[in-house]
């Protein structure tokens, strides 16, 4: 094969050592594949929502100013409606002057009671009663247009829905709120409520206290004979018994005469017999002990009790004492102890005499007990008879009091009510007092504007989020090198932003119109490509994508030119044999002759093959053109060991040798080549390829012995130019390509 001769190796200040632990950081492991791309539903990337949201915010925008315009447009059109409300307070106390409600009035703080007064108001009766005074059943505009006239049930159903009454929650309060499209109608239909449920109620009450006085005064009459009847049975009792104290009133700490003198007579008798038992116990005593000493008598309690022993002993104990101390200072026949031992003596003889005659004493008194025990005894046995019939007769006027208290009671209400029914004839009984009157309504309470203008404007952006996240949760394709990276575990190489131009040239890196960015995404590719491969240092590249239309042509070539402009001697070959372009794209023509003429070998003419690799405009770059088929079928001709003869000989002419191919998923040209070159690259296309398919094209790479080194992500966006693996390579810093003399 003719061709320059291989120039020297590029020298890089990165080494592979430093390569490989950039990848390992990264986390991809040789054979691994990111599993579960279809089975599970797909994780949340929070910062890739940020991009999202800056990609698609004419989507939240668009929810925005629909919602707005719907909700603008809504309160344009929708019918204003007015509030107007009274308020009542229910009377703590309702007058009762007939009915079951005999001893009392009735307590409508009672919430069951209060309830009862709201149901009134919202009840049928009264809506019919305002309708007809109002006259609303004839007025156009209070129901919708019918041709037949509204019955009752129906006229009422549609007040129901503008007006209602409700129970203001811990007070007496009932709020009458009215709505309606018309101010001055809520306004009319409000005071004819409260007319309603004050003055013709007055009215009302005054008709029935009218009715009710006459017939209290009927009943004050018939209960005032009733009352002069029980007053005169009460004297007449009385005189029949004058000598007994009958009381209307009993109290606990007045007793009668009769009780009070069986209480006196019982204690007496009791009192008698307790002396009585004494003085007998005293006296059997005596008589048993005759002969017995002085000490032995004072025992006996009947005769120590008596007054004579007792100042007799308090004598003795005087003389002892007197004694015992003139005994301790003179001698036994001294004047003084003689003369105050006989004193001692008489005392003793005088007390012990005394103690000998108290048994007649006691058997006196004995027989005085005896007497008035039985005295006493008949006493309480007729005071017993009288309080036995002083019960029986105050029983009997308790029953005659009793019905003269309640005759007084019942006469005491019945006076009460017919004053109460004098008051309500005069001033009315209405229970209902208005607190608060209604009054015109100047501003609509529905449709509130800035509410549903703000809630609609809170919806449209919270819509817009959503469908965002729907359509980022649905998008299954690569839109990062980030994303990439998590999910192919394989390092994102480069992510090239999207080229508009046109014209094939101009998509070139040669060319003027490439933007700065574009440039700068095939010069990291370079270096990544550089570093990673089978060898120590890449040189030869296959590009593939895992379908049509992912821009792998696009990369392959434009990466050849990169390692062109750096000083390396390249070759591109275009093997895509089934929609080869890189001819066009390069040379400006399609080339006959080329890959599938040098690959049947002896079979075609010597000029041909020898047209097959032409040098470009591009210094550097040669391009080895696809060829025609003509019938011929490319996987059997990529198949042989041509192809492989044809890469070994090309790294002996050329720096770097780059391949493209055509989409792994499509067809399996790629596959054959893929395990006889040093980096194998897998081109996707961002917010296309999706995952699913780019797993695909990894594991038949694999299967066929080439693993991709990394992925480049075609059509990025500018958000993903600055993140995933690449941002690794780009601190490397290049020498010069240092080129031997002589050479093109």
């Amino acid at each position: 094969m003719n061709g320059p001769e291989p120039q020297n190796q590029i020298i890089l200040h990165v080494t592979p050592q430093q390569a490989l632990s950039t990848l390992l950081s990264q986390g991809a492991t040789p054979g691994s594949i990111a599993s579960g791309d279809n089975s599970g539903p797909p994780a949340i990337n929070f910062g890739g929502m940020w991009q999202e949201l800056r990609r698609r915010w004419w989507v939240i925008a668009l929810c925005l100013l629909l919602s707005l315009g719907a909700s603008i447009a809504y309160v344009l059109k929708a019918q204003r409606i007015f509030s107007t409300r009274a308020t009542l307070e229910v009377q703590q106390e309702q007058i009762s002057v007939m009915g079951n409600n005999k001893f009392g009035p009735t307590d409508l703080r009672a919430l069951e009671n209060l309830k009862t007064i709201e149901s009134k108001i919202n009840g049928e009766e009264m809506m019919l009663n305002v309708i007809r005074r109002l006259n609303l059943d004839k007025d156009p505009t209070f129901v919708p247009k019918r041709d037949t006239p509204l019955k009752d049930d129906q006229l009422v159903y549609f007040l129901q829905k503008k007006a209602s009454a409700a129970l203001v929650r811990g007070t007496r309060l009932i709020e009458i709120v009215v709505e309606d499209h018309n101010p001055q109608r809520a306004l009319d239909i409000a005071d004819a409520f409260l007319e309603r449920l004050t003055t013709t109620g007055k009215q009302e009450d005054t008709a029935s206290a009218r009715e009710i006085r006459v017939s209290l005064e009927k009943e004050r009459d018939r209960i005032r004979e009733e009352l002069e009847a029980a007053e005169l049975t009460v004297k007449q009792f009385r005189e029949a018994h004058p000598d007994m104290q009958l009381e209307e009133t009993h109290s606990d700490l007045k007793t009668n005469v009769a009780e009070d003198r069986v209480k006196s007579l019982n204690l007496e008798v009791s009192n008698t017999k307790a002396e009585v038992v004494r003085l007998t116990n005293g006296i059997e005593q005596l008589r048993a002990a005759k002969n017995i000493g002085i000490a032995d008598l004072l025992r006996i309690p009947a005769i120590a009790a008596t007054e004579e022993i007792i100042n007799l002993q308090k004598v003795l104990n005087e003389k002892s004492a007197a004694f015992a101390s003139i005994d301790s200072r003179y001698l036994p026949k001294h004047p003084s102890h003689i003369r105050a031992s006989k004193e001692l003596a008489e005392v003793r003889a005088s007390l012990l005499a005394a103690a000998r005659n108290a048994g007649a004493v006691m058997e006196n008194k004995l027989d005085q007990a005896r007497e008035n025990e039985e005295k006493l005894t008949a006493e309480l046995k007729t005071a017993k008879a009288a309080a036995l019939q002083f019960q029986q007769v105050a029983a009997a006027f308790d029953i005659h009091a009793s019905e003269l208290k309640v005759q007084r009671e019942h006469y005491n209400q019945v006076l009460t009510r017919l004053k109460e029914a004098q008051v309500s004839q005069e001033f009315g009984g209405s229970l209902l007092r208005v607190v608060g009157h209604p009054i015109l309504p100047s501003q609509p309470i529905r449709p509130q504007k800035k509410l549903i203008v703000g809630a609609a404007g809170l919806g449209g952006i919270f819509l817009g989020l959503g469908l965002v996240l729907l359509l980022s949760l649905m998008d299954r394709s690569v839109r990062n090198l980030e994303q990439g990276e998590e999910t192919l575990a394989l390092p994102g190489l480069a992510a090239v932003p999207e080229n508009p131009a046109k014209h094939p040239m101009d998509r070139l890196l040669t060319s003027p119109f490439t933007k700065p960015e574009n440039a700068e995404a095939f010069r990291a590719m370079r270096t990544s490509l550089s570093l990673l491969g089978k060898g120590i240092t890449a040189r030869s590249f296959l590009f593939t994508s895992p379908g049509p239309g992912d821009g792998k042509s696009y990369c392959a070539s434009n990466f050849a030119v990169a390692l062109a402009l750096q000083g390396y001697r390249t070759l591109l070959i275009d093997a895509d044999l089934r929609k080869p372009s890189l001819d066009l794209l390069l040379l400006g023509h399609r080339n006959q002759a080329g890959l599938v003429t040098h690959l049947k070998g002896a079979d075609q003419p010597a000029d041909e093959q020898s047209q097959a690799c032409s040098p470009t405009s591009i210094a550097n770059l040669y391009l080895f053109s696809a060829g025609e088929a003509n019938g011929a079928h490319p996987a059997e001709l990529l198949s042989g060991p041509a192809f492989r003869d044809l890469l070994q000989q090309s790294l002996k002419w050329f720096h770097r040798v780059v391949i493209d191919t055509p989409p792994v998923n499509a067809v399996s040209d790629a596959l054959l080549l893929a395990r006889e070159v040093d980096s194998v690259a897998l081109v996707i296309r961002a917010k296309k390829t999706t995952r699913s398919d780019a797993k695909k094209a990894i594991s038949k790479l694999m299967m066929a012995g080439g693993r991709p080194v990394g992925f480049i992500l075609n059509g990025a966006s500018k958000e993903a130019l600055s993140t995933g693996y690449t941002g690794d390579f780009h601190h490397a810093t290049q020498t010069p390509l240092a080129l031997p003399s002589g050479t093109n």
